[in-house]
């Protein structure tokens, strides 16, 4: 999949072939560890859960 939208600044890669493609920051494939997986895996519920419940208390204000 490629995201037409990706912003494009210099030093990255663009070619969706590439296993950096898209990817921000430092190279996964060297920094990751199971500490930064679980900050990020909370971050991203963070936010989906904000949204869940935004959206949810605007369906209840619209009912």
């Amino acid at each position: 999949m490629t995201l037409p939208e990706t912003p494009r600044l210099e030093g990255r890669q663009y070619d969706p072939s590439d296993p950096l493609y898209a990817v921000w920051g430092d190279d996964p494939a060297t920094t990751a560890s199971p500490d930064a997986g679980s900050v990020i895996v909370e971050e991203i519920l963070e936010r989906l859960t904000e949204g869940v419940r935004e959206r949810l208390a605007d369906l209840d204000r619209e009912a």
